[in-house]
């Protein structure tokens, strides 16, 4: 197993009985909300927060 931390931000957002996760780490610049690149979510509005 590697050496050193988990370098892992996890945010989360409840609205009525969902949930969504966003999670980050250094590297690549990819940003992930419920596991799907930020790129695909919709609406486009939501990109923006």
């Amino acid at each position: 197993m590697s050496e050193g931390k988990n370098n892992l931000t996890q945010c989360f957002g409840r609205k009525k009985n969902s949930v969504a996760v966003a999670s980050v780490r250094p590297g690549k610049g990819v940003l992930r909300v419920n596991g799907s690149p930020i790129e695909l979510l919709e609406p486009q509005s939501l990109r923006a927060k």
